[in-house]
């Protein structure tokens, strides 16, 4: 009897109506201010009418000057992001589906063409939409620069290689800068409540700046904020901390890479030690994933629940809930990994792109298969589109 991935389960104070997660992507359908536009929401929407029980839209920066990874990614750097954030809230609620709002700034992955360059772009644009037109005609001209070393500098835990997507130069963040991010997490966090979203996401995954903290690879700060798996983690515990503070009744996840596949890189036991110190500070549940988008080439496995042994092992030394992302495809597998007691719900991306209504389908025959096959061309496509949907 398959019965419990549409059993409810509360992460932190908000309950979930089933185990089913849309976890974050880039879709590219905001505007350069940041704000919610109709049409995302409506995607997301498309998507809480097919059963999903909790949605995560993708990266949404903190932080305008420094923190951009795109033009057109979400925000929730200022007060007049909160509106339009609440429009979708109320969609999402309508259809029982709650809203999680993944924070995040770039960090080296960041592009120096859209750092400090996004606050003149954003007033231009309102006025003269075309504008953006020509600033992605400018985009390679703007990428070659930032290869030759032409750009604003991005900020970095350190000085060290560059990501192999994002080359433009880095600058070691000073102390003063570490508590002005930390800020800019809590602001947006707080800001996130007013619009009535259910839960905060810390992006400490992907090769983005929490897990550029993280990282050995990435973080050679022989101060507080780094030299050992505990020193690296604080600043992600001292951001949870302040937000916990500052807004008690928030519900905070965080999503963590078990291994970014990189010599020298992120281990099973640093991201146990920033689990279980999460824990100890009271974090409401950890999304697991293991993959490193500051690589070139990400190897996707085929299998599903690929990182299942990573949740079991977070399991066995924290209590709290834990979302498993990996290639989830049948009711059968996710099933067996509930009874096991490996993770308490499941993230999917591609899977719903294509059929957004999967859920559903799921419920109503516990045999249906996903039809997703994992090419990833969806990702590449305007509006993150699957090649087999017309």
């Amino acid at each position: 009897m398959y019965d419990m991935l549409f059993s409810p389960m509360s992460i932190g104070n908000v309950e979930i109506k089933n185990r089913i997660v849309m976890t974050a992507a880039e879709f590219s359908l905001g505007e350069p201010s940041g704000k919610v536009t109709p049409r995302l929401s409506d995607y997301y929407e498309e998507r809480a009418k097919g059963g999903i029980g909790l949605i995560i839209p993708g990266i949404c920066r903190v932080n305008d000057m420094t923190g951009a990874a795109t033009y057109t990614q979400l925000s929730m750097s200022h007060d007049y992001h909160i509106e339009p954030m609440r429009e979708m809230v109320r969609k999402l609620h309508s259809h029982g589906a709650k809203l999680a709002i993944q924070l995040h700034h770039a960090g080296r992955q960041g592009y120096g063409s859209t750092l400090n360059s996004l606050p003149v772009v954003i007033p231009i644009s309102e006025r003269v939409p075309k504008f953006m037109d020509l600033m992605y005609k400018c985009t390679p001209l703007l990428l070659g620069l930032e290869a030759k070393g032409i750009s604003f500098p991005v900020q970095a835990p350190s000085r060290g290689p560059k990501a192999p997507h994002g080359a433009a130069i880095m600058h070691a963040m000073s102390r003063r800068e570490i508590h002005k991010l930390q800020q800019d997490f809590i602001d947006a966090a707080e800001r996130c409540k007013k619009a009535g979203v259910d839960i905060v996401e810390l992006h400490g995954a992907h090769g983005y700046l929490i897990q550029q903290f993280l990282s050995p690879y990435t973080n050679h700060r022989k101060d507080e904020y780094g030299g050992t798996s505990v020193k690296r983690a604080r600043i992600l515990a001292e951001v949870l901390d302040a937000i916990k503070d500052r807004v008690p009744e928030m519900t905070v996840l965080v999503k963590l890479n078990f291994t970014d596949e990189i010599e020298g890189g992120v281990t099973i036991s640093d991201a146990l030690t920033a689990g279980m110190l999460l824990s100890e500070h009271h974090i409401d549940g950890i999304e697991v994933s293991g993959t490193d988008s500051s690589r070139k080439n990400i190897r996707v496995p085929y299998d599903e629940g690929y990182f299942k042994d990573f949740a079991l092992s977070l399991k066995s030394v924290t209590d709290v809930p834990v979302i498993l992302v990996g290639g989830h495809r049948t009711v059968e597998s996710m099933e067996e990994i509930l009874r096991n007691e490996s993770a308490d719900f499941f993230s999917l991306s591609r899977p719903l792109i294509r059929e957004p209504d999967l859920p559903k389908k799921w419920e109503k025959d516990h045999s249906c298969i996903a039809q997703c096959i994992s090419c990833n061309t969806c990702f590449t496509r305007p509006g993150c589109r699957c090649v087999f949907n017309r």
